[in-house]
Parts: structure tokens; C-alpha cells; sequence
């Protein structure tokens, strides 16, 4: 029975927990809970019950992680469930947040501390760049909402650079550590320091340059502050003189990018003049030539991958005795 195989991993998580507590570690524990455990009556009473066994463990230390299947936590019995736990202190995470529509449409409506964003929107992003804006949306829709943030699928360097840029709470994955024994826990967690990671790559480049994208932007629609940044300085066009130089494609490349910051310059002058007629059609060019200029980012570095790939089957055919 999956309620009973439930119960016995929260039982098991639980004690262990108390056993890192006593060797002196300050650790909270994240348990994945089913929704049909959510539609028993007498599940909170459980979870309550497991804990008065352990007195040294504080409720604000168990995080029940939940996948949204279903209507089941928009029903009275789950969402009392939800309700009295947190306010215990027990913490309520959504699981793979943006797998599903359903799961975007019931955020608003369900008591959470903790959205989890799904691996799938991680794990290509190094491959997928367009996908970068997908990431930021989710995790300005937590920030929004005052939420943490986990991330999973985290398994490069590349990947731990640029979610630190963007302030996530929590990464989870392969690039922090891989599944370990309860008995090498307390060595991991009092040698672990988490790096800056590899700033060097696309990924972060193209999230800074948006990032002055957006700002430009919103100057438009809201008259705010903005000051335009030195094209020279702009870390993308740095990393593609570094990196994709020897591309066919890179002068195009290059030209769409001053393109947007040429857009971000007269949007700076206009809004200076108060014309909002120009200032909203440089605003739809400035979307445009931005969205073509991330399309051929993606295009270009999808392009310098394959060509690595192929010189490194030729120096493996070349290598190998004939």
C-alpha cells in the first residue's frame, strides 16, 4: 500500500534526521508525500504523531514535497491537511513546478512555502538557450509570490553560476552531489562549500545582457530609471568575441546584438523627449530584434557544439591503430 510505504519513509527520514541532530548537524529533511496520502483523513494526525516521537525535531525542519496531480489538494480534506501542517510549522513544497499546466494554474490557490522548478527546464539550457526565459519567468513568478525556490537538475558548473545570479534559494542535482549514505552525510555537509561556478559561458552572458534588455523595456512602459549600458561592456558581445569568433555567422550575430543596444539607446532619448507613441514602437523593435538576436545565439552555440563534437571523432578515428 503506497499510503503505508509512505508513513515508513517519513518514520525512517525522520530518525535519522534525529541521529545527524545529535552528531551536532543543523539540517532540515524533504520528504516526497503522494497526494493520495493528502486525501486521508487522518494524515496531518500522522505526520503530527511521527513527530512527537522525536522531540528534538522541530516541525519547521520537515519539508513534505508534493506533486500536483489531480484536483486532490484543492479538495477540503487536503487543503486542511495543508493548512493545520503549516501552521505547525511544517513546510509544504510543490514539485516539479512547470511540468504541468495545472500545477501554474493551482499555485495561487494552495498554502506553499517552497515551489520546486522541474529538471527538464534545466537541463537543456546550456543547449537550449531560448528556453533561459522560461527559467527566469518561473522563478520571478516564486519571488513574486514570497516563496523559495528550489531548483533541480543542477549539474553543471555552467548551471550553478547562473541560478546564483538569479538569487535562487536552492539548487539540486548532480553538480552539488550525488545521492550519498546516511553515514557520509555529516563529512559532506562539513566540507561542502558551493563555488561561483563557470561564469564563462553563454548561459550567464545572455542572462545579464536580458537582464539590460528588460530594464530598457520597462523604462518605456513605466518611466523609470534606467541607464544605458556601454555596448563594449556588454558581457554576451565579450563572450562571443572570446568564444564564437571564428563562426561564418558571428558578424551577423554581433550586428542584431548593437541592433538591440542601439534600440535601448534611442529608447533612453525619446523617453527623455516624452513621445510614448515612439517610445511603444521602439519598444516592439526592441522585443523583436532581442527574441531574433536569442534565436541566433542559440543557433550559433548549438553550431559550436556539434563542431567540437566532430573534431572529437576525428581525433578518435585518427588515433585509432588501423
Amino acid at each position: 500500500e503506497r499510503q503505508a510505504l509512505g508513513r515508513f519513509v517519513l518514520q525512517t527520514g525522520l530518525r535519522q534526521l534525529a541521529q545527524w541532530q545529535d552528531m551536532g548537524l543543523t539540517l532540515f529533511l524533504s520528504i516526497n508525500v503522494t497526494p493520495e496520502e493528502f486525501d486521508n483523513p487522518r494524515f496531518a494526525d500522522a505526520v503530527f504523531g511521527m513527530l512527537a516521537a522525536y522531540p528534538s525535531i522541530l516541525p519547521e525542519s520537515l519539508v513534505l514535497e508534493v506533486l500536483d496531480i489531480g484536483e486532490i489538494l484543492e479538495q477540503e480534506i487536503a487543503l486542511g491537511h495543508l493548512q493545520r501542517l503549516r501552521s505547525a510549522g511544517v513546510k509544504i513544497a510543490l514539485d516539479d513546478v512547470g511540468s504541468a499546466y495545472a500545477s501554474l494554474l493551482r499555485l495561487k490557490n494552495l498554502p506553499i512555502d517552497v515551489i520546486k522548478i522541474d529538471q527538464g527546464f534545466i537541463r537543456e539550457l546550456t543547449n537550449k538557450l531560448q528556453d533561459l526565459i522560461f527559467v527566469e519567468s518561473l522563478v520571478s513568478l516564486g519571488l513574486a509570490m514570497g516563496v523559495l525556490i528550489t531548483v533541480e537538475g543542477v549539474e553543471t558548473e555552467a548551471h550553478i553560476a547562473f541560478l546564483r545570479e538569479m538569487k535562487v534559494d536552492y539548487l539540486q542535482g548532480y553538480a552539488i552531489a550525488r545521492p550519498l549514505e546516511a553515514e557520509a552525510v555529516a563529512n559532506f555537509v562539513s566540507t561542502f562549500a558551493l563555488g561561483a561556478g563557470d561564469a564563462d559561458t553563454p548561459l550567464l552572458a545572455l542572462y545579464q545582457h536580458l537582464g539590460w534588455v528588460r530594464a530598457a523595456a520597462e523604462s518605456a512602459i513605466n518611466h523609470g530609471l534606467y541607464e544605458d549600458a556601454e555596448l563594449a561592456a556588454c558581457p554576451i558581445k565579450t563572450w562571443l568575441h572570446a568564444h564564437a569568433a571564428e563562426l561564418p555567422e558571428v558578424e551577423t550575430l554581433l550586428a542584431e546584438h548593437e541592433t538591440v543596444h542601439i534600440l535601448g539607446r534611442e529608447i533612453l532619448q525619446v523617453r527623455q523627449r516624452g513621445t510614448r507613441d515612439e517610445l511603444h514602437r521602439l519598444l516592439g523593435q526592441l522585443r523583436e530584434h532581442s527574441h531574433l538576436f536569442q534565436e541566433r545565439l542559440g543557433q550559433a552555440v548549438k553550431t559550436m557544439r556539434e563542431n567540437a563534437e566532430d573534431e572529437v571523432k576525428t581525433s578518435s578515428s585518427e588515433g585509432t591503430p588501423q
